[in-house]
C-alpha cells in the first residue's frame, strides 16, 4: 500500500505540471494579500499621524470637533449659532 501511495505522490503531486498549477492559482491570492497589507499599513500610518496631531488629554477624551471649538478670543460666541434673518413679512391684499 505504501508503494502505491509513494508512486502516486511522485507521479502526480510532485510533478512540474502540478506545481505550476499551484503557483498559477496562488499568484492572484498573493497579489490580493499584498494590497491588503498595503491598505493596513496606510491606515496605521494615518492613525499615527492623527495621534501626533491630536494627542488625547489627561482624561483620555478625544479633541472637540471643529464645530464645538471656541474661537481664539474665548468668548464662546459663534456667529454660526445665530439664525439668519428671514424675509420680511409683507401682507398681501387680494
Amino acid at each position: 500500500m505504501d508503494t502505491i501511495r509513494g508512486k502516486f505522490l511522485k507521479q502526480h503531486l510532485l510533478s512540474d505540471e502540478f506545481l505550476d498549477l499551484i503557483e498559477k492559482n496562488k499568484r492572484p491570492m498573493d497579489e490580493l494579500m499584498s494590497y491588503y497589507q498595503c491598505a493596513i499599513m496606510e491606515v496605521e500610518t494615518k492613525f499615527k499621524v492623527l495621534n501626533q496631531e491630536y494627542p488625547a488629554g489627561a482624561a483620555g477624551r478625544a479633541p472637540p470637533s471643529p464645530e464645538r471649538r471656541q474661537p481664539a478670543g474665548g468668548s464662546g460666541y459663534t456667529p454660526a449659532a445665530e439664525a439668519p434673518p428671514g424675509p420680511p413679512k409683507v401682507p398681501i391684499f387680494m
